[in-house]
């Protein structure tokens, strides 16, 4: 499942020109998360893949609930389209490292947010400018886009 995901970001998976200029529609004439959201352009996540893996080499891939998988870090547009993903990390990797990973890297080619813009982030991943998340031990962002 992993190498057909990774095989999309070719064509499919990567930002659109001057995509981080206006907020979606839905969040301007949505009195819920207008004017609070406006400069919010996108939403970044991890998540866990099962991975198939040899009995001799799961152990760094196991991660709590004790099954082996690969930890991804993907960023979704407001229409929950990829815009971003970075694959292929052992599952006992630690969300922000994954991130500090993919800032690092130029050739990610990352999109970082415009100045005076943000990314919504869950608690896994570092507060700093251009990345809001919420406070420790109050993952909120999760209850706003599930109504």
């Amino acid at each position: 499942m992993l190498h057909i995901f990774a095989r999309m970001g070719i064509d499919t998976i990567k930002p659109t020109e001057g995509q981080f200029e206006e907020a979606p529609n839905h969040i301007r004439h949505d009195t819920r998360y207008w004017p609070h959201f406006k400069d919010c352009i996108r939403a970044i996540n991890g998540t866990h893949i099962k991975a198939c893996i040899s009995p001799s080499c799961q152990i760094p891939y196991i991660r709590w609930k004790g099954e082996p998988t690969q930890n991804i870090m993907v960023i979704c547009d407001f229409n929950m389209c990829f815009i971003f993903a970075f694959l292929g990390w052992k599952g006992t990797s630690h969300d922000s490292r994954i991130f500090l990973q993919a800032l690092r890297k130029q050739v990610l080619k990352f999109p970082h947010p415009p100045l005076g813009k943000y990314y919504l982030v869950d608690s896994g991943y570092p507060q700093m400018a251009g990345f809001l998340g919420p406070y420790r031990g109050n993952d909120i962002i999760y209850l706003i886009f599930i109504e």
